[in-house]
């Protein structure tokens, strides 16, 4: 498959770094996102931390020394999303921006396609 369009925004970048560092991640974690059926709106994101990488089902994203990793199924919902980390007064996330969303659910991590 060929590497399709996904954007990490350097602030998600840098808090990934940091959340790594104050974790004590070893070298070789990278951040992995899933689409999985369910949630509140028929998808939902799943976030975590991986070291294994199978080169015939995943993609590979970096930006500043940070890769961020997508399986190719889940990569057919979020073309053309980008990586987010957000702030305000309630707290911070990461979120992701996904123009294929018709919906999403004030969680933030479910959406309609």
């Amino acid at each position: 498959m060929s590497k399709t369009d996904f954007t990490i925004t350097t602030e998600a970048a840098k808090a990934l770094k940091e959340k790594f560092a104050a974790e004590n991640q070893p070298a070789e974690t990278f951040f992995r996102i899933e689409v999985l059926g369910g949630g509140c709106s028929g998808f939902e994101y799943k976030f975590g931390y991986d070291t294994k990488i199978n080169p015939e089902e995943d993609i590979i994203f970096e930006h500043e020394g940070v890769k961020v990793v997508v399986d190719t199924t889940s990569m057919e919902f979020m073309d053309g999303s980008i990586l987010a980390y957000t702030k305000d007064f309630i707290g911070a996330k990461f979120e992701v921006q996904n123009p294929l969303a018709k919906s999403s659910c004030g969680c933030g991590t479910s959406f309609s396609i």
